[in-house]
């Protein structure tokens, strides 16, 4: 039996297994990834993957009775700095003569908006899940983000910590930068991608919304009969529209879908206008 001695030479048996596993061609989001290019770049496992190990390798107190039943060494017990110098450094005591064991391993991959979020916010997010998702939209299909088909996590980008204060309480969250796409894109690219994807959507916005703000002193005035079909025209542009500012984002989600559904919302505004100027005899 191996018995490792040494918590230098015990990280390096796990990295070595992580590197076995990250090696792995896996199919997924259908095509291969090849986890090497990743791994060089210090990607962690954990930025897409979740379950990486299975528990936190605990200590029950349980655990100490089978060696000791003094009670001075038992009041110790949280003391995590004594522990370690007595057992390890001085004892050379294996670790998993006190820990449960740490299983390793990824058994499969979860819905990325199913993740830890309720651990901070309380159902915040739900414009940037559906965007990041691509759905919620109205009248264009099912878009999801590549990144959400290869199940990387929201943590991966949202990685920066900020504090917030807001009517004297303060806020903790974690927000997203440019520099988060480097990891695994390389270095520039989100100072190269993410200006562009942003100035796009906002412009496609900015026209859209002035079409839509037009619209909205027309429908004020159509007739009856005018009125369901052009209101309702009115409404899908206003939710999409609605959905790519509530997203906030602009296009970094999801810059396919939050185009798309502006476009589409462009194509209803048009079609209400065309439907007005008919029934007005123009």
């Amino acid at each position: 039996m191996l018995i490792i001695r040494s918590w230098k030479v015990m990280s390096m048996v796990i990295g070595v297994s992580a590197v076995i596993v990250a090696a792995i061609f896996i199919l997924e989001a259908g095509g291969l990834t090849r986890h090497e290019e990743y791994l060089k770049k210090g990607v962690d496992c954990s930025s897409c993957h979740t379950g990486v190990t299975e528990e936190e390798a605990q200590v029950s107190q349980e655990r100490c009775l089978s060696c000791h039943n003094e009670s001075e060494y038992l009041e110790r017990y949280q003391d995590v700095l004594y522990l370690h110098d007595k057992h390890v450094t001085e004892n050379k005591v294996e670790c998993f003569q006190c820990h449960e064991q740490i299983k390793h391993g990824i058994e499969g991959m979860v819905p990325t908006i199913a993740q830890n979020c309720n651990q901070c916010h309380q159902a915040q997010h739900t414009a940037a899940e559906e965007m990041y998702m691509g759905l919620g939209g109205e009248g264009v299909e099912s878009m999801p983000a590549a990144m959400f088909e290869a199940m990387v996590d929201c943590n991966a980008c949202h990685r920066y910590p900020r504090e917030e204060k807001i009517a004297g309480y303060v806020k903790s969250v974690k927000v997203a930068r440019a520099g988060a796409c480097d990891s695994c894109h390389g270095e520039g690219f989100g100072n190269i991608f993410v200006p562009m994807w942003q100035s796009s959507i906002q412009q496609k916005y900015s026209v859209v919304r002035a079409s839509l703000s037009e619209m909205e002193n027309i429908v004020a005035e159509i007739r009856p009969e005018e009125e369901s079909q052009t209101l309702e025209l009115y409404q899908k542009a206003k939710h999409n529209l609605e959905l790519v500012e509530a997203d906030g984002s602009w296009g970094v989600h999801n810059a396919g879908y939050a185009g798309a559904l502006l476009d589409k919302a462009k194509e209803y505004l048009e079609e209400a206008k065309t439907i007005l100027q008919g029934g007005s005899g123009d």
